[in-house]
């Protein structure tokens, strides 16, 4: 009986009590870090730990380190890596390696908010050949299509061909409304799908900026808004890397045509006779003929035989002639901001983009929206009751002196563009408005959403305002003249809320995202053979 005792297996109990022996004769496992610091213990130091597992985290990659050193490392280890530590976190390669990790952190976030990546943009455009080859097969004789149709009209459907408006994804109500269509409706122009060439463009960006440092806001500004998936256009101011990727003449013609969606309203140009009048009126004030009040007062009785949009540009000249100095301010590095607002660009502006009985109102409110974090110069909105309704429009203000650089100016575009496209996807409208002004020159963009992954910010005109009274005339040319009432005329129009379905937006990349791509350096000699 004993002999059967000694040879049964272990009980339940028993097996529960080995588990229960102490810690010395079970040995732990450490961490995935620390054996990975220990397998690599004769070359390891923090830089290769925080690159092996990814870590942005300055302070925490740090203070893990030693932690593990201390606790994990052999003794006869321990002291060298600790004093290598110490040394390299007072070197000038530890700040470099740790920006590289914070930019290398947002390029991930980067691709992990934006909608297309790279495997997509290979699969989607596999998928469109097939289709492509596919309907060819079937086609018995070729037909007029928006993609086989030479010239320069664009569209995103075949049915958008058709239109009178070059750019009218927003006048296909039943394309609009139905997201799953929206993902397969090519953006095309004489034939070239623009949204391949697209992510083409991003993917070309993103493996650039893996052996980047960090983007020049001075040179890179359209590729940083690509990664926005925000495509930027201006006339004769396109990014070799654009050029390269869309070719020279399909860029052109697709900023022109996009220009001329927006600024083509003939019917709102000044005549020959009625620019001349406004130029003899002001020449009187000029030479001295005419007192700066008779001359606003004669310039108010012009504006009111002239139809809105020539009458509000008019009541912007009649502004300038009692608010601009009558010479020329040399010392432009004692104007601000404020004072730049205020005497040369709110006189003009006002009357082009404000009117109260539609309550609309340009204010120069200088505060945080409320869909962002950003906070324009100025904004264009709309009033309901006694309260601010959304937003038409932001626009962005430096005083073009000594302080003004070419990087500020492209933060400035930056958070235009940014700002706009939040906006459009926040209100569910077709577009947004925006200026920026530079000293005395003033551009403006409209902001629209061709499709779902893809947002437009074309530069529509840029003219030059009056510094003094003896430059006034600069401004009553036909010319800018003409330039101004079809800005006008293109914000009132496009200001409307949309009637159909807005189109699912792109995913929001914050701008402080953008920001730690963007080197804080300025450098004047980069970037000086564009605006943008």
């Amino acid at each position: 009986m004993n002999e059967r005792i000694k040879e049964n297996p272990p009980t339940k109990k028993s097996t529960s009590f080995l588990a229960s022996m102490p810690n010395e004769k079970k040995r732990k496992r450490p961490p995935c870090d620390a054996q990975w610091c220990l397998d690599n213990i004769n070359d390891l130091s923090v830089k290769s730990f925080a690159t092996a597992f990814s870590m942005a985290d300055r302070v925490y990659a740090h203070a893990r380190y030693k932690n593990i050193l201390a606790k994990y490392a052999p003794n006869e280890h321990k002291k060298r890596l600790l004093e290598e530590h110490a040394i390299w976190k007072r070197s000038m390669d530890e700040q470099v390696f740790w920006k590289d990790m914070k930019r290398k952190a947002a390029l991930r976030t980067t691709e992990a908010t934006c909608s297309e990546v790279v495997n997509t943009m290979f699969t989607s455009d596999a998928q469109n050949l097939l289709d492509s080859i596919e309907a060819s097969a079937h086609q018995a004789s070729p037909t007029a299509t928006a993609e086989t149709t030479p010239g320069p009209a664009l569209a995103e459907t075949p049915e958008a061909a058709s239109s009178t408006t070059p750019l009218s994804s927003t006048k296909q109500e039943d394309a609009r409304g139905n997201e799953g269509r929206d993902n397969s409706r090519q953006w095309a122009l004489g034939g070239t799908k623009m949204a391949n060439l697209f992510k083409q463009y991003r993917h070309e960006i993103k493996s650039q900026a893996a052996n980047k440092s960090s983007f020049h806001a001075e040179c890179d500004l359209q590729e940083i808004l690509a990664l926005s998936n925000i495509l930027f256009l201006a006339p004769g101011q396109h990014s070799d890397l654009k050029m390269q990727v869309f070719g020279c003449q399909v860029v052109d013609s697709l900023c022109r045509t996009a220009v001329a969606q927006f600024m083509d309203n003939q019917n709102v140009d000044f005549s020959m006779e009625e620019a001349g009048h406004l130029a003899a009126i002001v020449d009187k004030v000029q030479t001295g003929e005419m007192s700066a009040v008779d001359t606003q007062v004669e310039l108010l009785l012009a504006a009111k035989n002239m139809v809105p949009t020539k009458a509000a540009v008019t009541r912007g000249v009649a502004n300038l002639v009692v608010k601009l100095p009558l010479r020329e301010i040399v010392d432009m590095d004692s104007l601000g901001e404020t004072e730049m607002q205020a005497t040369y660009i709110d006189p003009v502006l006002a009357p082009l983009f404000s009117n109260p009985a539609q309550n609309v109102v340009l204010r120069w409110a200088n505060k945080n929206e409320e869909i962002t974090d950003i906070r324009p110069d100025a904004v264009i909105s709309t009033v309901i009751q006694s309260k601010y309704g959304r937003p038409l429009g932001f626009g962005e203000v430096k005083p073009g002196n000594s302080s003004t650089d070419k990087h500020s100016l492209c933060m400035d575009t930056m958070r235009l563009a940014v700002l706009s496209k939040d906006m459009i996807g926040h209100y569910g409208q077709d577009t947004c408005f925006a200026f920026q002004v530079d000293g005395f020159r003033v551009s403006f963009f409209m902001i629209m959403q061709p499709r779902q992954d893809l947002y437009l910010m074309v530069e529509v005109a840029t003219t030059r305002f009056p510094s003094s009274l003896d430059t006034l005339d600069v401004l009553t040319t036909r010319k800018n003249l003409c330039t101004l009432a079809r800005v006008s005329s293109c914000f009132w129009k496009n200001s409307g809320e949309s009637s159909i379905a807005p189109l699912t937006p792109a995913r929001k990349l914050p701008i402080s995202t953008l920001y730690q791509m963007i080197d804080k350096s300025h450098h004047k000699t980069v970037g000086t053979t564009s605006r943008y």
